[in-house]
């Protein structure tokens, strides 16, 4: 099963890497700075890119079974939001 990660680099994203690893799922984590995933190596797919970036989003959530946002409350502003959902739409 592979799982899209949105919000990796905090603690709570760290927490579900970790723990979705240890369970032997694949991760594909979105990020604005790959150097803060560097410790997971190879472990994980990363994929950079900010929020307004829908190429980059969809290459991150291609052929993932499951899509977990761990994104902290000023990750996004609602404008943001609305349009984040729309482009997955």
């Amino acid at each position: 099963m592979k799982i899209a990660l949105f919000g990796g680099t905090g603690p709570t994203g760290r927490h579900i890497i970790e723990e979705a690893l240890r369970q032997g799922y694949s991760l594909s984590v979105y990020t604005r700075d790959a150097g803060k995933l560097s410790a997971f190596g190879s472990k994980i797919e990363v994929v950079v890119g900010d929020l307004k970036n829908r190429e980059a989003i969809r290459a991150c959530v291609a052929g993932a079974d499951a899509v977990i946002s761990a994104l902290g409350p000023h990750s996004l502003k609602a404008r943001e939001k609305r349009r984040l959902c729309a482009a997955s739409a």
